[in-house]
Order: structure tokens, then sequence, then C-alpha cells
């Protein structure tokens, strides 16, 4: 009997075995001395908290691979900027002011500009100005709504050369408190306008002064700063003072200048007289010396050139804007009439002791 019983439990229990596993129901085996121990689910969250991990740790990896380093699109496109307004012939202040700043704090971020502010020590700053197509981008699209409402402006390639910095002061009519060179050591001035007698098409706006000998020296009539200029063969120098926001001296045949314009150029003379920016602008106190007159080689006579240009004062040429476009035609003034009127008079005493056989005189000139 009682073998009977247990016969008819075996079929019994086989059915709730097979219930079991139907229903999920999980069923452990174990040997007499093991001890059973649910899966902990602190055990998969871990295990799955750690895939996670690595998989975020991956696509960090993978994105730092390809994504250049914070600030590189942006000087970027500061770089393509500048490019493009040195082929087009340069900045207006303000943006200037932009470009500067947007470079100052990529350098504080640990950024290289290096590449970039040459590029912008190159470009004329100021004067007349052409405004970029509405289609042109003007800033990068990842740069403050800030910065990208300055208006970007590029000065025509044949206009105005008077370089205006932002922190320039304006003095339409400054004076020139100290002479420019010894009067004694001046044989003749050719006041400006004049013509060359080979091609009567070319308008010479600068005054010529004549010298006793080469190496006389010449000295800042006033305050003012360097701005940009040339060292090249047949010059060997030629150099642009800004004295205000509207004012303008430019020397040109300026031998031996003084150590800190040197050290602002080349040492060897260029091929061309291309103007080369100067940044930041050389600061020269009136009375200082800044070089030498020059001769042969560089010039047909001994002396150097001397052209003040005020963008206040157009002269009769900026009447005629289809053939005078460059400021230097239209803005040039008599350089001598903004010294003191002692020194301007011992300098009109010198006008056309000599005659320029190579020169013809576009009168009336502009020192009347």
């Amino acid at each position: 009997m009682n073998s009977k019983g247990f016969a008819s439990v075996i079929p019994i229990i086989i059915l709730a075995v097979i219930a079991a596993v139907g229903t999920g129901t999980a069923i452990y085996f174990r040997s007499p001395t093991e001890k059973i121990l649910p899966p902990s689910d602190g055990v998969f969250d871990k295990r799955a908290e750690n895939l996670d991990s690595v998989g975020e740790q991956s696509k960090d990896t993978s994105v730092s691979e390809v994504r250049p380093p914070a600030g590189q699109e942006e000087l970027f496109q500061l770089e393509q900027q500048l490019k493009n307004a040195l082929k087009s012939g340069g900045i207006s202040p303000e943006t200037y002011k932009v470009i500067d700043g947007q470079l100052k704090e990529l350098e504080k971020n640990g950024i290289d500009t290096s590449a970039a502010r040459p590029i912008l020590s190159k470009l004329e700053i100021g004067g007349a100005k052409k405004e970029v197509s509405k289609n042109t981008p003007l800033i990068s699209s990842g740069q403050s709504s800030r910065q990208s409402s300055a208006q970007i402006e590029f000065k025509l390639a044949n206009q105005s050369p008077i370089s205006q910095h932002p922190e320039c002061a304006s003095n339409p009519r400054p004076t020139f408190a100290k002479r420019l060179i010894d009067p004694s050591l001046v044989t003749n001035i050719l006041p400006p306008p004049n013509r060359p007698k080979t091609d009567l098409t070319v308008l010479k706006t600068h005054s010529y002064i004549n010298t006793q000998s080469m190496n006389a020296p010449i000295y800042a009539p006033v305050d003012m700063e360097l701005i940009k200029g040339a060292h090249y063969v047949g010059g060997p120098y030629s150099l642009d003072f800004r004295v205000s926001c509207e004012v303008m001296l430019r020397l040109a045949h300026i031998t031996n200048p003084a150590p800190k314009i040197k050290a602002a150029f080349p040492a060897e003379p260029q091929n061309g007289s291309t103007d080369n920016q100067v940044n930041p602008p050389i600061a020269f106190k009136a009375g200082e010396l800044v070089g030498y007159s020059g001769g042969p080689p560089y010039t047909p006579a001994i002396g150097f050139d001397f052209g003040v240009y005020n963008s206040s004062t157009p002269n009769r040429f900026a009447a005629e804007p289809d053939k005078y476009t460059s400021s230097i035609y239209t803005t040039a003034v008599c350089p001598f009439d903004y010294f003191t009127p002692a020194v301007r008079d011992e300098y009109k005493a010198k006008f056309y002791l000599q005659t320029r056989e190579g020169m013809q005189y576009d009168l009336p000139h502009f020192c009347q």
C-alpha cells in the first residue's frame, strides 16, 4: 500500500514541475552543501552602469577625436575675414576694434593667433570705405549677436592711404611747433603740386626739399606716430606718420632712420615699395630725430620728400573724383602752413630758388 501511494504521487510531482517551467518560475538544483541565493538586482544594476559608462567614454572619445579645440573654428573664420580684407584694401576703425577684441579673447583662452595678427597689422585702417555686400557673411555664425551686429567695411584698394587708429585724437588743424629741418641746410623747396615732365599725367602732391649734402638731420615737427612705411630699393625709406585722425605726414627718401624705425622694417631693402603697417605705432615727440636726408643712388637730387594730407580739407583735385581717387591726390595740402608763422616764413623763403628741370609746376600751388 505504501509503495502504491508513493507511485501515485510521482505523476503529481512531474505535473507540478512542468507547470512551474511553463510559468517561468525559477527552480534551483544544488548540491547538499550549496547555499542558494537569488541573483542580486544590485549586481545587475552595477554591471549595467558600468556598461553605460563604457559607452559614454567611448562616445566622448570619438567626439574629441573629430571636434576641433574650442576657439579654433572662430579663429579660422577670423583669418578668412582678414585675408579677404587684405585683398580688398583695409577695414574700418570699428571693425578693427571688433576683430582685435575677438583675437584678444581667443588669446586669453590659450589660442595661438600668431597667423592672424600679422594679417591684421598689414591692413589699412580707416579712409574711404565700401560696405560689404549684405550677402557676404560678416561674422561667423558661432559668434555673439553683439559681435555680429558690427558692420565690416572694406576700404577701396585705390583710396585713402591715411591709416586711422581707433585711438587716434581728432585735430584737423595741428601746429608744427618744431622745425622739420634746419632752414640753413635747405637749398631749395619745390612746393606742391608738380608733374614729372616725362609723364604729365602723373601728379605729385608732396613738396621736394633739397639739402646742401646728404645726411642732413630731419626731426619730428610735432608729436606723431609712425603707422606704416617701406624699406625698398630706390628709397631707401618711405615713412607715414599719423599726427591726428585727420592729418598724416609723409617723408620719403630718408636714409639711416632712427633705430626704432629700422627695427620695424626688413633689414634688407625690398624690391617693391609696398607699405608695411607698423603695429603698434611708434611714437615720436616733437623735436625727436627721425633720420637723415637722402640722395644718389636713391634720388636724382640730394634731398627728400615732405607731404601733409588732411582728410578734413579736400583740395581742388577732389572736384574730379573719377580722375583722382586716392586721398594722396585729393587731401594733399601745403605742408608748410602747419608750422608756426616764423618757421613757415623761413621755409617759404626757400621756394623756387632753383629750377627742377625734370618737373613742371601744376599751378597754383597749395602754399599760396
